[in-house]
């Protein structure tokens, strides 16, 4: 082997070594902003989620809500059906007066 060779093997042996160390470095500074970036998320969720509502869970002992609301209109439908005493001139609030 020629020396011009083996000094262009060893230029080419140092090149992969300085890409490899390269790539290793990019990896590294890319996990560290997308860990970063995820903390910030994170935290950026937690402080907006308090302020917005609960979604609506069923729960074995919890009525939906259309159930609740058909319970309600025939609560109403039973008040306005219903006899109600019919008040003369002469009753009073407090019959001992």
């Amino acid at each position: 082997m020629t020396r011009s060779r083996s000094l262009m093997l060893s230029f080419a042996a140092a090149a992969a070594v300085l890409l490899s160390s390269a790539m290793a470095t990019v990896h590294d500074v890319v996990a560290t902003t997308c860990s970063a970036v995820k903390r910030a998320a994170s935290w950026m969720f937690d402080l907006v989620m308090p302020s917005m509502p609960e979604p609506m869970k069923t729960r074995e002992n919890q009525p939906l809500p259309e159930v609740a609301l058909v319970q309600a209109v025939a609560f109403v439908d039973r008040m306005v059906k219903r006899e109600r005493p019919q008040v003369r001139p002469g009753w009073r609030m407090c019959p001992s007066i």
